[in-house]
C-alpha cells in the first residue's frame, strides 16, 4: 500500500502540477475522491485487520466478529470498485496540468 501512495504521489504532481490545479479542475477534483476513498479503502481494512480479525480469533463470540467481517469486507471491495471506475474516467480526461493552463 505505502508503494502504491507514494507512486500515486509522484503521478499527482506530474500530472496535476499545482494545488490550484488539484483544487480547480474537474480533473484534480476527480482525483481528490480517488483519494478520499483510497484512505477509506485503507481505513476499513486496518479495521478489519486489527480490531475485526483478533475478535475471531479470541472473542466469546466469533460469529458475530465473522459476520461484521463480512460486511466491511464487502464494504472494503465495493471501494475498490469505485476507485476503479473513477481512474478508468481519470485515464479519459486530459490531464489537471493541461486543463489549467487554458
Amino acid at each position: 500500500m505505502g508503494l502504491v501512495a507514494i507512486t500515486g504521489m509522484v503521478n499527482t504532481v506530474f500530472l496535476v502540477g499545482s494545488l490550484d490545479a488539484l483544487i480547480d479542475t474537474p480533473y484534480g477534483r476527480l482525483l481528490l475522491l480517488k483519494i478520499g476513498l483510497f484512505l477509506l479503502m485503507v481505513a476499513v481494512a486496518v479495521v478489519n485487520r486489527f480490531i475485526l480479525a483478533p475478535r475471531i480469533e479470541c472473542g466469546p463470540s466469533p460469529l458475530s466478529g465473522m459476520a461484521a467481517l463480512t460486511w466491511t469486507v464487502g464494504a472494503e471491495q465495493a471501494l475498490g470498485l469505485a476507485i476503479l471506475i473513477v481512474v478508468g474516467v481519470l485515464g479519459t480526461w486530459p490531464p489537471a496540468m493541461h486543463m489549467h493552463h487554458h
